[in-house]
């Protein structure tokens, strides 16, 4: 089971791990893609099209199948693993979540492209919702400039 996932925004990854030592990878690294504002900073607002940085928790796991973006593309994979920030700041933002991408996205990954959210591969979504638990496995999001240390809090 993996009950820790570390996002690192810098190289557009995401790894699974057994525990926060992070001695046993369990998923990836695999390339994602985070917020497409070119600053590559902490999300600020509603719309701005960044990534949140810090501690978070998988809260639940949606399916997504059906879901549809604004223009009726199907957009987010078959699951979406919805994210609460666990600081004051970050708790606010409650729409961020690791998904799957629309068709013919695959591109993105690795980079810069989505509206704040953690895409994944396709293939790997269903990999990684098998792997987590909602409640209990802890994402970190570093920042670009990666920050090692980052506490959960307790």
């Amino acid at each position: 089971m993996i009950t820790y996932i570390e996002v690192d925004k810098a190289a557009c990854t995401l790894t699974g791990y057994a525990d926060e030592t992070k001695r046993e990878v369990l998923a990836g690294p695999w390339p994602c893609t985070i917020g497409r504002n070119p600053d590559g900073a902490d999300k600020q607002a509603v719309g701005d099209c960044r990534t949140p940085e810090g501690p978070h928790l998988i809260v639940s796991i949606e399916d997504s199948a059906e879901w549809r973006s604004d223009d009726g593309a199907l957009a987010y994979g078959s699951w979406f693993l919805r994210l609460k920030g666990l600081t004051e700041r970050t708790s606010e933002w409650t729409g961020i979540g690791i998904h799957g991408h629309a068709e013919g996205a695959e591109g993105l990954l690795g980079h810069k492209g989505s509206y704040g959210c953690i895409r994944i591969s396709n293939d790997y979504i269903p990999r990684l919702k098998e792997q987590v638990v909602a409640g209990e496995t802890k994402v970190m999001i570093l920042p670009s400039e990666a920050a090692a240390g980052i506490p959960f809090p307790q």
